[in-house]
């Protein structure tokens, strides 16, 4: 038996809480408005379907024998939603939904909510073939258009509004949002500018200042500007006690290689390099054994630029972020290119 969406969910598995935290963010907008969730669902439908939540008043509606004063109808709809903290589903389980699904009355809604990080468009779209042959709408949702789709249709409920803000601060903590896709991580180098050479930086893995919000580019930075872009490929920790490629955790990694499969051997790649890299350098093998945990970020091929720090002084503290300066960037070489003779103060941070 299923549980009601609640405040107070004991889920542990953060995909079962990421689906209560969204079925309680639908839930509460109901609460407040029908009419403010039909046009939540309507924006994420689109043009698929369409969900008419709550009674409807019409006058001289016409039927197929007379002409009532007043008609009170109500459209019957039923939306399946399955959620994935990635971003891969799979057919036997879309399969089983729809079967499920068929017994209920009205508009059948199949949704496919994740983080959306890479497209798998084709598949999809047979699946989508198959399921209008059977009266089933399936459509693909991301976690970010659905928090703005929440976000768009509750401007005028204050109390919503904060509850929703809050909401989209959980999904980006939890790297479900596509906002690290657009930031810059800057960090302060000074003597470590050496380990560039062999793509890739090093840092404690000890939290606190050593911290760092997922990013998709890197610039190290020295003598008052960043003059290489590298696009960080993949984040991993390796514990004190590492003894080998097993021994290294897999953070995030942002390159990816377009299926599950592919992804699996990706991964296993990236902690062989990880692990690599540490029977090569002396001194990150020496910190890593003696004083802490060590995060590494692998890292792609440097591109050069010119983007000075214009204020004065040097560096304050370890990093420096700039959260949406490569929403125009496909590449490294392109955000490279775009902030070549540019200075830190043209860009929000």
């Amino acid at each position: 038996m299923g549980r009601e969406i609640s405040l107070f969910s004991d889920y542990h598995q953060l995909e079962n809480r990421l689906t209560n935290y969204c079925g309680l963010m639908l839930k509460l907008v109901y609460e407040e408005s029908p009419t403010v969730l039909e046009e939540v669902l309507s924006t994420l439908l689109k043009d698929d379907a369409k969900a008419i939540v709550g009674p409807r008043f019409s006058q001289q509606e016409k039927a197929s024998k007379s002409i009532p004063d007043l008609t009170i109808s109500q459209k019957a709809f039923t939306i399946f939603v399955e959620t994935k903290i990635g971003d891969w589903f799979y057919k036997d389980q879309i399969d089983r939904h729809k079967e499920g699904i068929k017994v209920h009355c009205g508009e059948k809604i199949l949704i496919l909510l994740s983080n959306a990080e890479s497209d798998h468009s084709t598949k999809l779209g047979k699946a989508k073939k198959e399921a209008k042959k059977q009266g089933i709408k399936l459509i693909k949702v991301s976690l970010e258009e659905l928090v703005n789709a929440i976000e768009e249709n509750v401007k005028e409920f204050p109390k919503l509004t904060s509850i929703v803000s809050e909401f989209r601060e959980f999904l980006d903590r939890q790297s479900l949002l596509p906002t690290w896709k657009y930031r810059l991580t800057v960090v302060n180098c000074g003597r470590s500018l050496y380990t560039f050479e062999d793509r890739y930086y090093d840092c404690p893995d000890t939290g606190k200042s050593y911290s760092h919000q997922r990013a998709r580019f890197l610039g190290p930075y020295a003598m008052k500007k960043v003059d290489q872009i590298y696009e960080i490929q993949a984040v991993v920790a390796l514990p004190m006690s590492a003894q080998g490629p097993d021994d290294v955790e897999m953070r995030y990694f942002n390159v990816r290689a377009g299926s599950n499969a592919l992804d699996k051997k990706l991964e296993l790649d990236y902690k062989k390099r990880a692990w690599a890299l540490v029977q090569k350098d002396s001194e990150l093998k020496k910190e890593l054994t003696t004083q802490w945990g060590m995060q590494i970020f692998l890292l792609g091929d440097p591109c050069k630029t010119d983007f000075v720090k214009d204020s004065s002084g040097g560096m304050m503290g370890s990093k420096q972020y700039f959260q949406d300066i490569a929403h125009d960037c496909k590449t490294a070489e392109d955000l490279a290119r775009k902030l070549n003779g540019k200075v830190w103060s043209k860009f929000k941070v």
